[in-house]
């Protein structure tokens, strides 16, 4: 169980205590506030931070471009708001504004520059959990902040960011509401275990929560074929541009619903965050984990997405069955603290050059470490966090989720997942010879397509453009497979700072 510093009780809202949470972070410079989704974490600060704070100037960052368009909307004259698409003119703003919320990317570029008394940090477990896929930003970020005064603002805490210096403090109601769920062990692939679960016919709307694209695509289109759902029916959601432009995103984001003719919704991670749900009718919400050695913070996130209380909707959580069961008595403060005196006597014994050409390299992790050679403590927590996740039974895990973050699963022993006769075997054998095939036949056209659909600053910032022609066909493959093309790009730079002039050859 998570031990808190200090705790403040509320009858509703963050806003109630804002006085004494500011009054803390000005004693301890890094505060960790952890309170449920629908707090108003976020809201108190761009709200009332004013009427505490008159003469000074804050920094709200955000991990998702639709956080900000959100608060943006909600809240146009309390500050000026930064993201992707923001031009020079907002930017020049931002630069005398007493109030300035953007995403963590455009935040970067003001925090190299510019003074903040305050630094908020929305989401803030994704310093941690956000570097299983932009290192880079993270890094980035971290590295501005190291002597800022930070209020990191999270519903998904963990204890570890006391070694990263955070005083942690649970502002919550006097008694907390336990979300329940059934928990569900199979190590059947996806499809069988979708499959499985429409067969108990449930009685309204299914979402499914599945972070492997090509896994929900090829089940989608089995679903079709096999005359179960119409295409009109179902619907997908991952991160991509076309996605988060589309008419059916936009009324998530901005009306809190899914279109009503959507009978079964499948989507990745990309709605654990910054999206609300506030629609009835779904009774069935499946969280399918896919890794044999899953993170809690994602799990909660997602089940926290509902709004609205409905008593026909059931959680169901499947998670893969690992053999080993041994509980663990794993102490991960001990293992970072061991491991950053390692880096950092790796740090001190060589020139600051070396250690970054010694890690720099696809056969080892220069993540452990900043620009400038020193630690990234960060990354350690993250690193070491992972560990303790993996070294968790079943029990244990479980009971992670109940004592933290007050989801609740009872294991349904009885249930078992039937195998069924799908084509996602094949479908996904032919999907990784397309890659192959067009990686090694049609890189130049790759490149433009990553520089359309990635997301990566890292990435695109690599890619210069230019004027080629790239077919419907191969856009759409990068922009399903984003990660395996953005893994393939990175790994060949890595090659050729090796000396590899042709990695293909």
């Amino acid at each position: 169980t998570i031990q808190y510093d200090k705790r403040l009780t509320i009858k509703e809202y963050v806003s109630e205590v804002l006085h004494s949470v500011l009054e803390y972070a000005d004693e301890h410079q890094k505060v960790l506030l952890r309170a449920d989704t629908g707090k108003g974490k976020t809201t108190a600060f761009i709200k009332y931070f004013r009427r505490y704070r008159p003469h000074n100037r804050i920094l709200i960052l955000a991990p998702l471009t639709i956080i900000v368009d959100e608060y943006s909307k909600k809240h146009e004259d309390c500050a000026v708001f930064l993201t992707g698409l923001s031009d020079g003119f907002e930017h020049e703003k931002a630069t005398i504004a007493k109030t300035v919320f953007s995403t963590y990317e455009q935040g970067i570029k003001h925090l190299a520059g510019q003074e903040f008394d305050y630094i908020i940090i929305d989401e803030v477990h994704q310093l941690l959990t956000a570097n299983s896929f932009k290192a880079d930003v993270i890094a980035d970020l971290t590295t501005l902040i190291a002597s800022k005064k930070i209020i990191g603002l999270t519903g998904t805490p963990s204890q570890i960011f006391t070694q990263l210096g955070y005083k942690l403090l649970n502002v919550d109601v006097d008694k907390p509401t336990l979300m329940k769920g059934e928990a569900r062990l199979s190590n059947k692939s996806v499809g069988d275990i979708v499959m499985s679960h429409l067969a108990e016919r449930p009685q309204g709307k299914v979402l499914v929560r599945v972070n492997s694209i090509s896994s929900i695509i090829a089940l989608r289109d089995e679903l079709v074929q096999r005359k179960i759902f119409t295409m009109d029916a179902t619907h997908i959601f991952y991160s991509s541009k076309e996605i988060k432009e589309s008419v059916e995103y936009k009324q998530l984001a901005h009306q809190s619903k899914f279109s009503d003719q959507k009978k079964i919704v499948f989507t990745t991670s990309m709605i654990d965050e910054g999206i609300s749900i506030d629609q009835l009718g779904f009774t069935d919400v499946l969280f399918i984990e896919n890794s044999y050695h899953p993170r809690p913070e994602p799990i909660k996130q997602f089940f926290a997405r509902f709004r609205n209380t409905d008593p026909n909707r059931k959680n169901y959580l499947y998670l893969h069955h690992k053999n080993l069961q041994t509980p663990t008595h794993f102490m991960p403060e001990e293992m970072f603290e061991k491991d950053l005196e390692t880096l950092i006597n790796e740090s001190n014994n060589q020139e600051a050059s070396d250690v970054l050409t010694t890690f720099n390299s696809i056969f080892s992790n220069n993540s452990y470490y900043y620009k400038n050679a020193t630690t990234n403590n960060y990354y350690l927590a993250y690193s070491v966090t992972q560990v303790l996740f993996s070294r968790l039974n079943i029990e244990q895990f479980l009971d992670y989720l109940e004592s933290n973050y007050f989801l609740s699963f009872k294991i349904n022993d009885t249930h078992a997942v039937e195998k069924h006769n799908l084509n996602d075997k094949a479908y996904k054998k032919s999907l990784k010879h397309q890659i192959a095939k067009h990686w090694v036949q049609d890189q130049p056209q790759i490149y433009q397509a990553l520089l359309h659909h990635s997301q990566s600053p890292h990435i695109t910032h690599g890619i210069h453009k230019q004027q080629i022609s790239v077919a419907p066909n191969l856009m759409q493959l990068v922009r399903e497979n984003i990660n395996i093309f953005e893994d393939l790009y990175l790994r060949s730079i890595s090659l050729k700072k090796l000396g590899v002039e042709k990695p293909l050859n």
